[in-house]
């Protein structure tokens, strides 16, 4: 076989470009595991001899205006509101009067209605105050129970109000998804317009342990301790202690569980408006733990250090909080929040007695505050992005109604972002001129993104939603065994695209590893390649612990957008557990194309075929896995054959006791051997003439 391939260069982790996979994976789990690897790219001089002309690619750079949208709600009589032109908006932006801008309709108007006032374009040309109606998009839904803050009574309820969103509002074509939150962020079913599946998603939480959590339904018991133990306590250094002791607990719990709201955003990036989240929710507080410090009065806590840190420990969670409704107002998503238990009893049973009172010098003997404080965070949440809080118990078929006439006529105002800060969050004033019986409902802010903050988000909503991307190309990935030492499995990952029509396509590839729940590992590198349809393959050795994971891949071509994702699932069995045991079997075949690995970079190699991928029957085949054996020292027969169109007998293997506990397995059928069709490779395992293992894998092979 004649060795040549791509010229390309490589690049590193360092650059700007591939920060966006450490934010990526760090919000993904609110864990970050640095893996990162590379040099940073070289630019070639191609200004000496040889230098070759420009190839055209055919296609056109053209300069248009970033134009920010600006979703708002028009509720009113319908032959009125669904004849607004741009002339009956007024709208204001960081204390700057927007003159110009679009209106887009996303409603049909009323019947018999003209066509004046309205155009109709399939491009924003520059901004100016034109009205255009456009097909409506089906609404989204994010049904989100956020458990740590949800009492047991707030929780059923919680479930049984779902129950009825769903079958009332994915009536006329919505789609949802469910997402529950508890000791592991759980996707209970992603985006779906299928009512049954998403019902039978909500029998399943509400039986599923490991998605309750007890926090809130505790909190009374909480506060009554402290209250406890300021009554009796002589001094209040003891009660000081405690309060500070649960009021971090609340402080961490609330900022965790708010990052990972923030990440479950990205997973509506790419939907079209509207869409909503419903948010589940008793004891949410924006200020998490402020209502411990009640109990302590303002010239006790400057004399304890503590109770001043007990002060402006509540403010950190509003950093996540912002960013939740930043996020929201980036991607024109409205939150509806429902606190299921409605207004909660104000009776505390436990009182600051006069004399402890005297000695805190606090501003109150209860702590009922928090209730209030949790009030104000959901509506504050509402508001702010444009959506209503539901607080007082409101029934389902209410709730569903107002969302129902939120969505039904939505107007777009598009304007230009030139001169506006990006990716901070601008105070938005709507409103319309004299349409008297017309009500607008507008979010409180928007957030201009930068195109890296687009990047990031676009690459965060891959990792979250595989298989969502908007690439058009396929991205593979695979694994080789290699070995097995310490209790954990080596393997070789491999990511691989099929190249870029264009030259000098520049890669940026990475994975995550998710083990229990949890990012175990992430890696990332970039490539550059100059040459048009190069393959790309990124690799990378893992160590990876027996049991189920699952690999997010991710592949991002900078030059043209390009983005897609899939997922990897493999089972590693556990040696130890059965006499004997096979691992996952590879197969690899030899491929052209740019690999890199650690840094280095070649034009070749051996590629790992991905799950129901192919084979190519002119080229050499390899079969790899690995055997592992438990303690016994018996030898071990190993037979292999691969059954088919044209099938191949492999001779007999022998593992002695003296061989390591696990062995890889290589077979290799040469070039030309196979014939079209589809095929099975079986490997049996025996001891003394007994069966007992075996493992098989199918694949289709195909001659170009």
């Amino acid at each position: 076989m004649s060795r040549c391939g791509p010229d390309f260069r490589r690049g590193g982790d360092r650059g700007r470009g591939l920060d966006v996979w450490r934010v990526a994976v760090w919000i993904l789990v609110l864990l970050a595991v640095p893996a990162r690897e590379g040099t940073p790219a070289q630019e070639p001089d191609e200004s000496g001899p040889g230098a070759q002309e420009p190839t055209g690619v055919g296609l056109e750079e053209r300069a248009v205006s970033r134009l920010v949208q600006l979703d708002v709600t028009v509720t009113g009589p319908p032959e009125v509101i669904r004849r607004l032109t741009a002339e009956d908006f007024k709208l204001k932006v960081h204390l700057r009067k927007i003159t110009d801008f679009r209106v887009d309709r996303l409603c049909e108007p009323p019947a018999g209605a003209d066509s004046a006032g309205s155009e109709s374009s399939d491009a924003f040309p520059s901004p100016e105050r034109t009205t255009t109606s456009i097909a409506r998009a089906r609404s989204s839904y994010l049904i989100y129970f956020d458990q740590p803050f949800l009492t047991m009574s707030g929780r059923m309820r919680g479930i049984e109000i779902a129950h009825d969103l769903i079958r009332d509002l994915l009536a006329d074509g919505g789609q949802a998804m469910i997402v529950s939150n508890a000791g592991r962020l759980a996707v209970l079913e992603p985006l779906t317009d299928d009512v049954q599946r998403l019902i039978d998603a909500l029998d399943r939480l509400e039986g599923d342990r490991k998605q309750w959590d007890f926090y809130a339904s505790q909190e009374r018991d909480r506060t009554a301790n402290v209250i406890k133990m300021l009554n009796e306590a002589d001094r209040v250094e003891r009660s000081i202690a405690l309060a500070r002791r649960y009021q971090r607990e609340e402080r961490i719990m609330a900022d965790k569980s708010l990052r990972r709201l923030a990440n479950t955003l990205t997973r509506m990036y790419d939907l079209g408006a509207p869409k909503g989240v419903f948010y589940f929710a008793d004891t949410m507080r924006s200020n998490a733990g402020a209502h411990y410090t009640r109990f302590f009065g303002s010239s006790l806590k400057a004399s304890q250090n503590i109770l001043f840190s007990m002060e402006s420990d509540p403010a950190m969670v509003a950093m996540p909080f912002d960013k939740v409704i930043n996020d929201a107002a980036a991607q024109g998503i409205r939150f509806y929040t429902i606190r299921p238990q409605g207004l909660p009893t104000l009776v505390q049973d436990d009182i600051v007695t006069s004399r402890a009172l005297s000695r805190t010098q606090g501003s109150s003997g209860t702590s009922n505050v928090r209730h209030q404080h949790a009030a104000d965070t959901l509506a504050n949440l509402a508001s702010e992005t444009g959506g209503l809080a539901f607080l007082a118990g409101e029934k389902p078929s209410r709730i569903a109604a107002r969302v129902r006439e939120e969505f039904s006529c939505v107007y777009l105002l598009s304007f230009d972002a030139e001169g506006f800060t990006e990716d901070r969050p601008l105070r938005v004033i709507a409103e319309l001129r004299d349409k008297p019986g017309v009500r607008l409902h507008a979010r409180g802010r928007v957030v201009v993104q930068s195109e890296s903050a687009k990047t990031t988000a676009r690459l965060l909503s891959a990792f979250t939603v595989p298989g969502r991307g908007e690439g058009g190309f396929s991205l593979n990935a695979g694994l080789i065994p290699t070995a097995f030492h310490d209790g954990k499995y080596s393997a070789l990952l491999q990511v691989s695209v099929p190249g870029s029509p264009i030259p000098g396509a520049s890669w940026e590839m990475g994975a995550s590893v998710i083990f229990r729940d949890r990012v175990s590992y992430e890696t990332s590198g970039s490539l550059k390649v100059s040459a048009q349809d190069a393959p790309v393959v990124y690799e990378k050795e893992l160590e990876l612990k027996p049991g189920s994971h699952e690999i997010v891949v991710v592949a991002h071509e900078t030059a043209t957008g390009l983005l897609s994702s899939q997922t990897l699932d493999v089972e590693w069995p556990k040696p130890g557990l059965e006499p004997l045991i096979v691992g996952p079997v590879a197969l690899v075949q030899p491929a052209l194309g740019a690999f890199l690995r650690d840094g280095e970079s070649r034009t070749s190699g051996s590629l790992a075929r991905a799950p129901g991928e192919r084979v190519i029957a002119s080229q050499p085949l390899a079969m790899i896995a690995l055997v592992c054996r438990s303690g016994r020292r018996d030898e071990v027969r190993v037979e292999r054959r691969l059954v088919g169109e044209s099938p191949v007998e492999f001779d007999p293997l022998v593992l002695d006791p003296s061989q390591e506990r696990c062995v890889q397995i290589r077979d290799v059928v040469r070039a030309d051997t196979l014939s079209g069709g589809v095929y099975r490779y079986e490997i049996d395992l025996t001891v003394d003439d007994a069966r007992l293992n075996e493992a098989h894998v199918e694949f289709e092979a195909y001659r170009p």
